[in-house]
């Protein structure tokens, strides 16, 4: 699976979503998705490269604790198996639940 197909299943959720984050004064009202590459992980032996993936962080924000939130974005993210944290942004006064998976 590729970015493309990440988008496409993020979008599914009816959530807005944007790569990085939306434009300065742009973004909607929670909950968003903003996803991004954080790198690359090349499986290689006898200096050839097999297999070249890449790894990526979605990041939900919302006001409020909301499982049914972070459930449609689970469902949507069910094939790559993500790790999961979450934290409370005290200067934003709202959560980012992250998941970290490989494409």
């Amino acid at each position: 699976m590729d970015l493309e197909a990440l988008k496409s299943a993020l979008e599914s959720t009816g959530i807005p979503i944007a790569y990085w984050s939306f434009p300065d004064g742009e973004a909607p009202p929670l909950p968003y998705l903003c996803y991004f590459t954080t790198g690359s992980n090349p499986l290689f032996a006898d200096a050839t490269v097999y297999f070249l993936s890449d790894s990526v962080r979605v990041e939900l924000y919302t006001d409020t604790k909301d499982l049914t939130v972070e459930h449609l974005v689970e469902a949507a993210l069910a094939g790559f198996h993500p790790k999961k944290d979450q934290e409370y942004l005290d200067t934003e006064q709202c959560w980012m639940t992250t998941y970290n998976i490989e494409v």
